[in-house]
C-alpha cells in the first residue's frame, strides 16, 4: 500500500509538470519494486510453507492435519492474489494520483459490490466452500486489474487537468 501512495504521488507530481514519460518511469519504479517485494513473499508462501504456518500449528495436535493441509493450498491462492493486487494498487493510485479518480472510484465500487461481495454472501449462503471465495476474489482482482490496465493504456489519466492554469 505505501508503494501505491509513493506511485500517487510521484505521478500526480508528474502530471502537474506535464511529464508523462517522467510519470510512466515513476509507475513502472513502484511496479517493480511491489513486484519484487511480493516475488519475496510469494517464494516465502511457496517454499518455506512451515515457517509461515508454525506459530499457528499446535504441536502434537493431529485434529489440525485437516487445517494445515487447506492452508498450505490457501498460501498459493494468497500468493497469487497478492502479486495481482500488488500491481493493482501501483497502477490504480497512479491513475488516482494523475487525477482519474472518478474512473477509479466508480470501478472500485462497482467491482467491489458486482464481483466481490454479492457474489460472495450468494455463495456463503447457498453453501460452497472457501475455495469459491477464494476464486470469487481471485477474480474480482484479476478483472479490477484488467480495467486499470486498460484505463492506464487508453492514455487518459495522462490528459487530466486536476489545476487550471
Amino acid at each position: 500500500i505505501g508503494v501505491g501512495m509513493a506511485a500517487s504521488i510521484l505521478v500526480g507530481q508528474a502530471v502537474g509538470a506535464e511529464a508523462v514519460p517522467l510519470a510512466k518511469k515513476a509507475l513502472r519504479s513502484c511496479l517493480l519494486l511491489a513486484v519484487g517485494y511480493t516475488l519475496l513473499m510469494v517464494l516465502l508462501f511457496s517454499v518455506f510453507q512451515d515457517l509461515v504456518l508454525a506459530p499457528f500449528i499446535r504441536p502434537g495436535d493431529t485434529a489440525q492435519q485437516t487445517t494445515i493441509q487447506i492452508s498450505r493450498y490457501m498460501l498459493y491462492f494468497i500468493s497469487g492474489y497478492l502479486l495481482i493486487d500488488s500491481i493493482n494498487i501501483c497502477v490504480s493510485n497512479a491513475l488516482r494520483g494523475a487525477g482519474d479518480t472518478k474512473y477509479i472510484m466508480n470501478l472500485t465500487t462497482i467491482m467491489a459490490w458486482g464481483a466481490f461481495a454479492i457474489p460472495c454472501v450468494i455463495m456463503y449462503f447457498i453453501g460452497l466452500s472457501v475455495w469459491w471465495l477464494w476464486g470469487c476474489m481471485s477474480v474480482y482482482v484479476l478483472l479490477f486489474g484488467f480495467f486499470c490496465y486498460r484505463r492506464y493504456r487508453s492514455g487518459k489519466w495522462a490528459r487530466q487537468k486536476v489545476i487550471d492554469k
